[in-house]
């Protein structure tokens, strides 16, 4: 992912790989669905607030896992956006290919299939949960 970005009306934004794989998900998801044009610029908000750097001098607005509400965010981060002096045709023209960055950053099948592999013991399937069930009733 590359370090940086350039908004005008801020300047050069430093960029961080977003720690929460689920904030990547939930925005790749928008932007690979039939979603409205409307939608898609918010994903695109979404997407520079979830790589904001916190070494930056500006804070942005911090994404909710728990909630998941990207288009939410999305407006929260455009209006934030929008307020510090960022054009929106900049945003997309700048931020749209952060998209393909986010993506890349997920892992494929064969990863998750070599993790799932990793953590099963000698071959046997891994854990049916039921020991671990009797530690949360």
């Amino acid at each position: 992912m590359r370090e940086s970005i350039e908004l005008h009306g801020i300047g050069e934004i430093k960029l961080q790989k977003p720690k929460s794989l689920v904030s990547i998900s939930d925005i790749v998801a928008i932007w690979g669905g039939q979603e409205s044009r409307a939608k898609l610029s918010r994903a695109i908000a979404a997407a520079v607030g979830i790589s904001w750097s916190r070494d930056n001098e500006i804070q942005a607005p911090i994404y909710n896992v728990l909630e998941g509400d990207v288009i939410g965010y999305g407006g929260q981060m455009m209006e934030f956006l929008l307020n510090k002096g960022v054009a929106p045709t900049d945003l997309y023209l700048s931020a749209s290919s952060l998209m393909p960055e986010l993506l890349a950053l997920l892992p494929t099948a064969k990863e998750v299939s070599k993790a799932e592999d990793f953590f099963q013991g000698e071959g046997k399937s891994g854990q049916d949960g039921s020991q671990h069930r009797k530690g949360v009733e």
